[in-house]
């Protein structure tokens, strides 16, 4: 799980290869939405976000020892 600069979004991974973002609408009383940003397919065991566009760009380590990069091009989750 990672919190992105702004403190309103989360970034998450399970185990079997779901990357998902929640979104905090509202702190008080708290809504939260969550939308799924991709499926690797692939047990993940490691999971971070770009230094530099943190935004834009995360990896994905799969415990099969693949490392998957993702570019927000490819998503819309975040617009």
């Amino acid at each position: 799980m990672k919190l992105m600069p702004t403190g309103n979004h989360i970034v998450c991974t399970t185990a079997l290869g779901i990357v998902v973002i929640v979104f905090i609408e509202r702190w008080e009383p708290l809504a939260i939405r969550i939308d799924s940003l991709a499926s690797v397919n692939v047990p993940v065991n490691c999971f971070e976000l770009s230094f530099i566009e943190p935004y834009n760009k995360f990896l994905v380590a799969s415990k099969h020892g693949k490392v998957l990069v993702y570019n927000k091009r490819n998503f819309n989750a975040f617009t």
